[in-house]
């Protein structure tokens, strides 16, 4: 699918980033992909999605979003303080058989997920609308995904119980990682959970942390 005009460069970045992250879609995917940074654009002019002066929506954020792909294991996502959506949306549209739950306390970004949700014709996405604490699901999770939720500490202590026995928890951190993970030491191992793995981030300064409950 060629699209014409400025937007162009975008698209390109797109393949140029997931050739690099070992990602293959079809057209069809791509421009889905873009469409949802339309979306964000357009919407970012009347609420607050992303910062000013961080719109650079393709390698920040879709793509630093994409870079977790491959350590999603197994198909039920619960997505924590997603703001714009990041990353369960585009985890979503590369693979449609995710079935995914939001969590955004915000009623305004809530609304402009349900907004993205109709016009991408996402299927198998619930939104939630409210304080995760408040929050009472009898659904446990694969995976759960963090990505601009505080220290990780309280990420676990809010999230930790909808996590299933081999599940895992993957959150993006900044330079004080080191720190966050000595102040969770003790929780996590009374939550019988590790730090599996920690990686790169290939867009954005950072790390990318997997954290899983061990099998007892």
């Amino acid at each position: 699918m060629e699209i014409l005009g400025i937007h162009d460069s975008r698209i390109l970045r797109l393949k140029e980033g997931l050739r690099l992250l070992g990602i293959s879609i079809d057209h069809e995917t791509i421009y889905q992909l873009y469409r949802y940074s339309e979306l964000i654009l357009e919407w970012n002019r009347k609420i607050a999605l992303i910062s000013k002066g961080d719109e650079d929506i393709i390698e920040k954020h879709i793509l630093d979003s994409l870079s977790i792909y491959s350590f999603i294991k197994g198909k039920k996502l619960l997505d924590f303080g997603s703001g714009a959506g990041l990353p369960g949306i585009p985890l979503k549209i590369l693979n449609r058989n995710i079935s995914l739950d939001i969590i955004e306390r915000r009623k305004k970004k809530a609304l402009f997920l349900r907004e993205v949700k109709r016009e991408l014709k996402l299927t198998g996405v619930r939104i939630y609308p409210q304080d995760i604490t408040t929050l009472n699901l009898d659904n446990t999770y694969n995976i759960i995904t963090v990505r601009k939720v505080g220290p990780i500490k309280d990420v676990l202590k809010r999230t930790e119980r909808f996590l299933e026995k081999d599940g895992r928890i993957i959150t993006f951190k900044g330079e004080r990682l080191a720190l966050e993970l000595k102040e969770t030491e003790r929780l996590m191992q009374k939550q019988s959970l590790c730090v599996a793995g920690i990686e790169d981030r290939l867009f954005f300064n950072g790390k990318i942390v997997i954290i899983e409950r061990r099998n007892s």
